[in-house]
């Protein structure tokens, strides 16, 4: 798995696809903690928390930094749903020539 959080988004929600699966393998380690009830799996959860936490907060940096650079104009949300000509308010008027 490369690290693409660094490239801009495609769509709209794409990052979250690294937080989801580790939330829910975290939830899952938690559980199994609770059962067990060792050192051991008590660490582990405490790890998964910590890596579930850092891409959280990492993802949501990335996505409000790509939100601040689309408000300032430098950069465009490639997502089909929010196309920037989709919202123009000018009407490009064609020329036949």
């Amino acid at each position: 798995m490369s690290p693409t959080i660094w490239k801009n988004p495609s769509v709209l929600g794409e990052y979250w696809a690294y937080v989801f699966p580790l939330a829910a393998a975290t939830t899952a380690t938690i559980r199994y903690a609770s059962a067990l009830n060792t050192v051991a799996t008590e660490v582990l959860a405490v790890i998964m928390i910590v890596m579930a936490i850092s891409s959280l907060l990492l993802v949501f940096g990335r996505v409000t930094f790509h939100v601040y650079k689309c408000i300032r104009r430098k950069a465009q949300w490639k997502d089909p749903l929010f196309r920037r000509e989709k919202y123009s308010t000018r009407r490009q008027h064609t020329t036949k020539t």
